[in-house]
Order: structure tokens, then C-alpha cells, then sequence
């Protein structure tokens, strides 16, 4: 043969061998993959951040409330002074509390209860400029009773809201992803016991007792 015809039967191998690398896997059969894989991002969980604000702002509203009333019905100043200082915490260990239940992220509740504290007195300062000014009366001189209620209620609010809104902020801002556990397996699991007790390959075999070699040899004998 000569090497004019060689040159395009090299070429016809050549192609027949590229489509064959180039066909897809087939279906029964699948490619080994090896890799570790990258784990899915959390979510940013906006559903609680929203549950995390009502449920403070309640929880933050309830307690000062309730401080009042005790303290107005037991006829003792201290216990609505105590209750008023402490619902903007009450509330940021709440909001707190609801973070830590979920299935991502964990965190401490102090820069929780911190940032309700904060988010209070950010909220309270305009809220009682804002009440002041929205029952101040018409007239000129006239109604600075209907102003410090004004001033006493957007206070009130600021508190409530500004608590819980700080409270979920700071913890948003701090929470740390949970570490997930993964199993690790190399190879299949081992078989039951009870499979293994069956299994003739794994008993201990006898070894037969070893007969002696005898070797004998012909006498010769001669006779002259």
C-alpha cells in the first residue's frame, strides 16, 4: 500500500477516535465524581427578623406595662421604675431567644440585649419631640399638659419599637453560622454480625496433621 492511500486512513482513525471520546456517558453508567462539594449558604432568615421585631416590641411593651400596674396597684414607685429600665432588655433577650432557635446561625444575647438599649434611646429622643409636637395645642401659652403627654407617649413608643429594632440588628450583625456535621464514609458500611457468624471464610480452619516423609531406597546386592 502505497503512502498516498496510508494518509487518509490515518485521518478516518483519527476522527473515528475523536467522536468516541466525544460521546456522553451512558445512562446506567455515571461518572465517578471526587470532591468534597460546597456547602449551601444560609439563608438570611428575613421571616424571623420580622417575627424577631413584633415579638420584642410586645415583649418590650408587656413588661413596661405590667411594671406600671404592679407598682400602681401595690402603691410602690420602685417596682415601675425597675420595670421601665428593664424592658428594653426583657426584649432583646427575647429577640435573642428566638435567633438562637434557628437551624443556621447561634450567637450570644449580650450585644442583643445591648443594641436594644441603644435602639431605645435612638428612638426614644426623637419619639418624644414628635409627641410633643403632635399634641401640642393651637394657641400660644395654653396646654403644656397636653405637651409632656405628648412628649411621655412618643417616648413610650420610641422605647417599644427602637428596642426591638436594635435588639434584631445587633443580632444579625453578630450571629454566627451553626457548623453542620456531616458523616463521613469511606466505602461501604460493614456488614451485621449476624451476616458475619455466617460466613465459612471467616472461621478458623483446622490444619491437618502432617504425615512423615519416608524415602527408601534398593539394596543391591551382588554375587560374584
Amino acid at each position: 500500500m502505497t503512502p498516498s492511500r496510508l494518509l487518509p486512513c490515518a485521518l478516518l482513525l483519527m476522527l473515528s477516535a475523536r467522536s468516541a471520546l466525544a460521546q456522553p456517558t451512558p445512562t446506567g453508567a455515571a461518572p465517578m465524581q471526587v470532591g468534597t462539594g460546597s456547602a449551601r449558604a444560609p439563608s438570611p432568615e428575613i421571616g424571623i427578623g420580622v417575627l424577631q421585631v413584633v415579638v420584642g416590641a410586645l415583649a418590650t411593651a408587656a413588661t413596661g406595662i405590667g411594671a406600671v400596674v404592679v407598682a400602681d396597684r401595690a402603691n410602690v414607685a420602685p417596682v415601675a421604675v425597675i420595670g421601665i429600665i428593664g424592658a428594653p432588655g426583657v426584649g432583646g433577650w427575647i429577640v435573642c431567644g428566638i435567633g438562637r432557635a434557628s437551624d443556621q446561625y447561634s450567637g450570644g444575647c449580650g450585644p442583643t440585649i445591648a443594641g436594644a438599649y441603644v435602639g431605645a434611646l435612638v428612638f426614644a429622643i426623637p419619639g418624644g419631640y414628635v409627641g410633643a409636637a403632635a399634641f401640642a395645642p393651637a394657641g400660644s401659652g395654653e396646654g403644656s399638659n397636653d405637651r409632656a403627654v405628648g412628649a411621655l407617649f412618643g417616648v413610650a413608643i420610641g422605647v417599644v419599637v427602637g428596642a426591638a429594632v436594635g435588639a434584631t440588628i445587633c443580632w444579625h450583625g453578630t450571629k454566627l453560622p451553626r457548623r453542620l456535621s456531616l458523616p463521613v464514609s469511606f466505602g461501604p458500611p460493614p456488614p451485621p454480625p449476624a451476616m458475619l457468624a455466617d460466613w465459612s471464610d471467616l472461621r478458623p480452619r483446622l490444619t491437618p496433621a502432617r504425615t512423615p516423609i519416608t524415602v527408601g531406597a534398593p539394596l543391591l546386592s551382588l554375587q560374584f
